[in-house]
């Protein structure tokens, strides 16, 4: 037995919780993986590595690989919005 008596308001009542849950923990994650990026993206300039030979050490940003992997992870925060 219930306080509410019909079925689909009880149900409707149900997924609300529901809802709000799972957005509450989308917006969590985004902001989560926004300070990951920004930390990656500091580390990135700061983090020098092995340069060409005689020459000195380059920061980890000026590398084309380590660029499309920020790049890619940029688009994945904004990408949810469209769902």
């Amino acid at each position: 037995m219930s306080i509410i008596p019909d079925n689909n308001t009880r149900f409707g009542i149900t997924m609300v919780n529901l809802l709000n849950g799972r957005v509450s923990i989308s917006r969590g994650a985004t902001s989560v993986s926004k300070v990951g990026l920004a930390i990656a993206i500091k580390y990135a300039y700061s983090r020098k590595q092995f340069g060409p030979p005689g020459k000195p050490e380059v920061p980890l940003i000026t590398y084309t690989s380590h660029q499309v992997l920020i790049h890619f992870f940029l688009l994945i925060p904004s990408s949810s919005f469209f769902f």
